[in-house]
């Protein structure tokens, strides 16, 4: 009985040999797709989208709240000097006009942030998870509704802030520098909304398209295989992965 022992050793030994090395290679696959992940779902794209996006926020936030403290001291003046003239009346209320405007922008402002910084790190932090490209995919995917909420903030807040320039350099400056700041602040509005038209309109009628074509029936082969987490995704899911996490 022994010598049987021994002499199945050398079997079990190089069955165990190959166990490991074909474990070996499946950590290196996964390893692989893993890294490759990311790239696949567009994790790392969407990432430096929100960094972005809640840094620019924060400088707008900030510049709002700059010219909101400056307008607090322009209106003390008003108050102290104590005229009654009609002028001084108009100034009053752009004075409120302007107060209100610059907190709803340091307002949207600061949820835009808020929202894209927050997105941004539980997303970087499920990176480091087991299958991490994936569930950060999933996050991104799911939030998408929040991050729409937020973009429109961010660019409704740009308009408020033209406002808010606008009335600080009429209570700042005499006439003539008022109203050639105005029409320059006026054409970069028009700009700005012709830039977010062209681009909104071209953006819908390609992801009009490109669903129409990706809406068609799976073939058999693909229906029946089913989809794999481990390997490449098709270029049909590449497509719809990244048609939900493009807001």
């Amino acid at each position: 009985m022994f010598s049987i022992c021994v002499a199945r050793a050398p079997f079990y030994c190089r069955k165990s040999s190959k166990m490991k090395d074909f474990n070996n290679l499946a950590d290196l696959s996964i390893s692989h797709a893993s890294l490759q992940g990311v790239k696949q779902y567009g994790v790392e794209k969407s990432l430096v989208f929100l960094g972005l996006l809640g840094a620019i926020s924060t400088v707008l936030a900030v510049i709002s709240l700059a010219i909101l403290f400056q307008i607090k001291t322009i209106s003390d003046d008003f108050s102290s000097s104590g005229e009654d003239s009609l002028s001084d009346e108009i100034k009053s209320h752009f004075i409120k006009i302007s107060v209100v405007a610059t907190t709803l922008s340091v307002t949207l402002n600061v949820c835009c942030a808020c929202n894209s910084l927050v997105q941004c790190y539980f997303a970087s932090k499920m990176l480091k998870l087991p299958q991490g490209e994936e569930r950060a995919h999933t996050l991104l995917k799911q939030s998408a509704g929040s991050r729409k909420v937020a973009i429109t903030a961010f660019f409704s807040s740009i308009p408020l802030l033209l406002l808010d320039l606008g009335i600080y350099l009429y209570l700042s400056f005499d006439l003539v520098t008022v109203i050639i700041s105005s029409l320059v602040l006026l054409i970069g509005l028009i700009y700005i909304s012709y830039i977010l038209y062209e681009n909104i309109r071209i953006w819908c009628q390609e992801k009009r398209i490109v669903v129409k074509e990706f809406s068609l029936p799976p073939t058999p082969s693909t229906s029946q295989s089913g989809p794999s987490h481990n390997g490449p995704l098709s270029p049909e899911a590449e497509m719809k992965s990244s048609l939900n996490t493009l807001v």
